[in-house]
């Protein structure tokens, strides 16, 4: 970034620091006005307010991004030199007002507080408005902020009456016709300045800005091959200008001055006039389209309502994750501009994904970057790997036993699942880069894995699917908690895997029972998973269910302990468990201790987890022949063929559901009883 006046960095953040300056006044000084004030008469140009003790004006930015920041600290100084120069120009005005340095701190503290809050103003829109509505925000906001320095410095200068000794005027700015156009096209807002001077500057700007607008919309017809004077019907009035002006563009073109649309396709890149919402670093555009995603938001077209219950849960289940990659980006190719990410980032990003530890954000004390992470992790595997080649071979051990060994040390990566995660995410946040006008297309569609693509990368990778915990169940139940008893803080332990196991209860549902949840139907015992309040969750509305208890859950004392709680004045089961701080969910923070309760009591394996305990309940009812439709019921699955899905909603009767939940056959001799008393 090349250097920009008045522009410096305090650790992230761009910031505008200037020092004000000295007025001068054009007029003499009276004897009043310098008896006891500091003035400098040395300037053969008149004299000069002396130096105010305020020191430098310093405004934030709001932005780390430098080519925002460059963009904002244009508008911040063109607001500040407007500031000064009203002030110097009321002063020169003003006979009977003395030049005060206390004065000069008055105005720069008003100066400092409006810039601020142009700087806020347009820090909101930038997290709220898309391009090019934005561009037109700013400047309206800056048109308020003159109007703001105005206030202040006519309120802090007293002034001539308007007109005094002015010589009347023969221009369009004394025309009243020439007014009320102005007004009109403005909804009814008067000229706000008293000084033709200012007044002259602001046309002059509004000029420019039109004359920009002008070159682009004329080079996009004569692009497309429209004529400029009919392609855009409020402007046929000005069919003349536009004729000439497209005339000479394409002249310029033929001599090739100006290169013609083929030729730019192919020899140079040109900014499109969306670039300068391009310039919006990463991390603040991925936020932004975190937060809309968050409010119920898809983001697959331009015009969508939101759907809150969506938006909730994707900020409960998807944001971490999507903020995960973003992290990932960054710290890969820094907090690039939204513009800037080119297909090389994307190609570069997918490559080094495949190459990342399985394990690289496990431990918050490692500091570094991913890529010395990639390169430590190579280097230490081959020099693991050549190890242990050297050594078997001293052993002489056969090629078969030297293979498998090297192959058991190589480190594990991120898996094809996860990096298909991770470029989805962030292809996603480009989609709509593109779909906000910041980009004309995402450089990482070309990328991502095709079908095909998958496939064959999960075909040399290690199974991991979900196949139940088969005969490792009994190791389970066989363990600590199961077999010695447990503490009142870890009943949810206990009592938890043995309801899935023996219900087919998901995690969640689980731990966020309530002892209302537990009732009778024809005098058979059985748990309610449904949304009893606000707090409690569902996966979807198939979930909500009737699962009859097992004869095991009755005999290890479950409702025992669903009364108990009833008597100490409880509404949940398990009262001891915290909800996590990410997703405000119990699974959240028990999951973790569940896995460190397996890993601890030497039965955890790659393929067994909490969740397989459900996947075990489907595969024992499935081998003790339970049709399809009932483990369907049972396990909140919706049913999916017309037959029981449209004609059988009644379903089976909580007797046959009992009879063919009682198929699950698991030896629970072995298991700590909690209470003496049981219910056969």
């Amino acid at each position: 970034m090349g250097r920009t006046a008045f522009l410096t960095k305090r650790g992230n953040i761009w910031w505008f620091r200037r020092r004000h300056p000295r007025l001068r006044l054009n007029r003499p000084l009276t004897p009043a006005e310098t008896f006891g004030k500091r003035i400098s008469l040395t300037s053969q140009d008149g004299p000069l307010l002396a130096d105010a003790d305020i020191g430098h004006l310093s405004v934030s930015l709001r932005t780390g991004c430098p080519v925002v920041a460059r963009a904002r600290a244009a508008r911040v100084g063109a607001l500040f030199e407007y500031g000064w120069q009203r002030f110097g120009e009321l002063m020169n005005q003003s006979t009977q007002f003395a030049p005060d340095p206390d004065l000069q701190s008055q105005i720069a503290v008003g100066l400092l507080d409006v810039l601020k809050r142009v700087m806020d103003t347009s820090q909101q829109l930038a997290a709220s408005l898309p391009q090019p509505q934005r561009t037109a925000a700013e400047l309206r906001i800056d048109a308020a902020g003159r109007a703001e320095i105005d206030q202040l410095v006519r309120s802090s200068v007293p002034t001539p009456a308007v007109g005094a000794n002015r010589p009347k005027r023969d221009d369009p700015f004394d025309d009243p016709a020439f007014v009320a156009v102005w007004e009109e096209s403005t909804d009814g807002i008067p000229f706000w300045e008293e000084s033709e001077e200012v007044l002259l500057s602001q046309f002059a700007f509004t000029l420019d800005w039109l004359t920009r607008l002008f070159e682009v919309y004329v080079r996009y017809c004569v692009r497309e091959g429209k004529d400029p004077a009919t392609a855009f019907k409020p402007l046929v009035q000005l069919a003349g200008g536009f004729t000439i002006a497209a005339h000479d563009i394409a002249a310029d073109i033929k001599a090739g001055i100006v290169l013609a649309p083929t030729e730019m396709a192919t020899t140079v890149s040109v900014p499109s006039p969306r670039n300068p919402a391009g310039a919006m670093p990463i991390s603040e555009f991925a936020t932004r389209f975190l937060d809309l995603r968050c409010q119920g938001y898809a983001l697959e077209r331009k015009s969508e309502t939101p759907d809150a219950k969506t938006g909730a849960s994707y900020a409960r289940n998807s944001r971490r994750n999507v903020e995960a990659t973003v992290r990932l980006f960054i710290n890969l190719f820094g907090d690039l501009s939204v513009g800037d990410i080119e297909e090389r980032h994307a190609k570069e990003f997918i490559t080094l994904l495949q190459r990342i530890p399985a394990n690289h954000s496990k431990s918050a004390k490692d500091r570094r970057d991913i890529r010395q992470v990639i390169a430590d992790t190579d280097a230490a595997e081959t020099r693991e790997i050549d190890a242990i080649r050297h050594q078997l071979r001293r052993e002489g051990r056969t090629p078969g036993e030297i293979e498998d060994a090297e192959t058991e040390a190589k480190v594990e990566r991120l898996r094809t699942d996860t990096c298909l995660r991770h470029m989805r995410d962030f292809s996603k946040i480009m989609d709509f880069a593109r779909l906000d006008g910041m980009i004309n297309d995402n450089p990482f569609k070309d990328h991502l894995w095709t079908g095909r693509e998958v496939g064959r990368r999960k075909h040399w990778e290690t199974s991991r699917l979900r196949e139940g915990w088969g005969d490792q169940i009994h190791a389970l139940l066989g363990s600590k908690v199961f077999r010695d008893g447990f503490k009142e803080k870890d009943e949810a332990l206990f009592w938890a895997p043995l309801i899935a196991i023996f219900a087919g209860l998901r995690m969640e549902e689980i731990l966020q029972l309530r002892t209302s949840d537990f009732g009778t139907e024809e005098n058979i015992p059985f748990v309610l998973v449904d949304v009893s309040d606000d707090k409690q969750r569902v996966k979807n509305d198939s979930s909500k269910r009737k699962v009859p208890l097992h004869r095991s859950l009755l005999e290890l004392g479950l409702l025992i302990f669903v009364e108990e709680r009833r008597r100490a004045g409880l509404s949940r089961l398990f009262t001891h468990l915290r909800r996590g701080a990410s997703k405000d969910t119990y699974s959240e923070i028990f999951s973790k201790k569940f896995a460190y309760y397996l890993k601890t009591n030497g039965i955890k394996e790659r393929t067994l987890d909490f969740h397989c305990l459900r996947t075990d309940f489907q595969t024992r009812l499935t081998r003790a022949r339970v049709p399809e439709h009932a483990r369907k019921a049972m396990m909140g699955h919706a049913q999916s063929d017309i037959t029981h899905g449209a004609y059988y909603r009644a379903g089976d009767t909580i007797e046959m559901v009992r009879d063919d939940i009682n198929k699950i056959e698991i030896d629970i001799s072995g298991i700590f009883r909690p209470y003496r008393q049981s219910v056969a």
